[in-house]
């Protein structure tokens, strides 16, 4: 006869054992960097290294005081026009570079140096309505700039005259002398030459 009809689905049986897993797969790329963190707080101070080794020792420095002198004539002496004053006493003389003999209207200085001088007089008794002057020389020429004095105004008077210099030396003797330039014999006193080698 026909078939019968299909008999009822039947009851799912039990869930088998798993399975082996699979093979790995393929790694994935590479995300995108992410921000940069916060710097980190500064490190201690490492420990000071050894001291380096003493550098040479420099040049020394010229000393410019080392060659100076005080010259003076404390009398009154009385001077022919563009003639030199004697200098009776020498108060100071250090070093080598400055000489004088006492009495001598002659300072010698060395040559090819560089000196500062300052000098002073006073007039004594100069005449009325005169001039009265005193100068530098160098090898007997005037040093320029160095012409100091006054006159007088109707009577007789002292005029002090003061002045000072920077003066370089040349080759050979070098005499510096305090002149007379009045036009006229002239009386002075208290006399005074300071000098310095500077270089």
């Amino acid at each position: 006869g026909p078939t019968g009809a299909t008999g009822a689905t039947g009851v799912t049986g039990a869930t088998g054992p798993t399975g082996a897993t699979g093979a790995t797969g393929a790694t994935g790329a590479t995300g995108v960097t992410g921000a940069t963190g916060p710097t980190g707080a500064t490190g201690a101070t490492g420990a000071t290294g050894p001291t380096g080794a003493t550098g040479a020792t420099g040049v020394t420095a010229p000393t410019i005081t080392v060659n100076n002198a005080f010259i003076v004539n404390p009398n009154i002496v009385t001077v022919a026009d563009q003639a030199a004053i004697p200098l009776s006493t020498n108060v100071v003389i250090n070093g080598t570079a400055i000489t004088h003999v006492p009495g001598s209207t002659n300072i010698s200085l060395a040559p090819n140096q560089t000196y500062s001088v300052t000098y002073r007089a006073v007039g004594s008794n100069t005449p009325t309505g005169a001039d009265q002057n005193i100068i530098l020389r160098l090898n007997g020429v005037f040093v320029g700039g160095t012409n100091t004095g006054g006159s007088s105004n109707g009577f007789p008077f002292s005029p002090e005259m003061s002045g000072n210099a920077i003066i370089n030396t040349g080759a050979g003797a070098n005499i510096l002398t305090l002149n007379n330039n009045s036009g006229a014999t002239r009386s002075y006193d208290d006399v005074q030459i300071s000098i310095v080698k500077l270089a």
